[in-house]
């Protein structure tokens, strides 16, 4: 399995797939080659994002590689280390984690 990741942020680029955002991952190199190339002539539809240091690599080295970030827990107040692509229904940071 191949990602498509800004390499300095390491944030995972998404797009829309049958009315669903999601990350752009896929089954073989070559199809993240061919969906970056996609994703690159059409950046307009995907809010804006920078493609510009856009990278591709197997999700086992993104594991590797991908960085962190802390939040401040929206209920404790105190500091949470988390990976930059949890979603905002898992960080505690967020209202949203703490209304489900």
């Amino acid at each position: 399995m191949y990602v498509i990741f800004d390499s300095v942020t390491t944030k995972l680029v998404r797009l829309m797939r049958d009315g669903y955002w999601q990350d752009a991952k896929y089954k073989t190199e070559a199809a993240a080659k061919a969906g970056l190339t996609r994703l690159k002539d059409r950046n307009t539809s995907l809010g804006g994002q920078d493609l510009s240091n856009a990278t591709i690599d197997t999700v086992e080295n993104f594991d590797k590689v991908e960085k962190y970030e802390v939040v401040t827990n929206l209920m404790s107040g105190l500091p949470v280390r988390q990976r930059v692509n949890t979603p905002r229904s898992c960080d505690p940071s967020t209202e949203t984690y703490w209304s489900l």
